[in-house]
């Protein structure tokens, strides 16, 4: 069962289009809770159809490699597929692709 809190967690990331990104901060912004907990509440819903690989830190990295490196390695591979710019540093252009909802 899904807390309220969730469901608009789940409706905001499900909003987020082809190409561009948020970061857990902007969700937060957005649904008025944490990035932090943003990202705890994610990792929760893994498999639920919600696009989890559009989200990523502010600075354009995901730090869902701590928990498993596959999944930085598909979040990258949708990403690229979806037409997100990338920096030579291997981050997200988030000048470029972050949500114009976001920050």
């Amino acid at each position: 069962i899904m807390s309220d809190l969730q469901r608009v967690l789940s409706e905001t990331v499900r909003s987020i289009s082809v190409g561009s990104v948020m970061s857990y901060g902007d969700i937060g912004a957005v649904i008025g809770t944490s990035g932090r907990q943003v990202g705890r509440m994610m990792a929760r819903m893994e498999g639920d159809g919600v696009p989890w690989w559009r989200v990523c830190n502010a600075r354009g990295e995901f730090p869902i490699s701590k928990r498993n490196p596959m999944f930085e390695n598909e979040q990258r591979q949708r990403l690229e597929e979806e037409g997100v710019p990338f920096l030579e540093s291997g981050r997200v252009d988030m000048a470029r692709a972050r949500l114009e909802s976001g920050r």
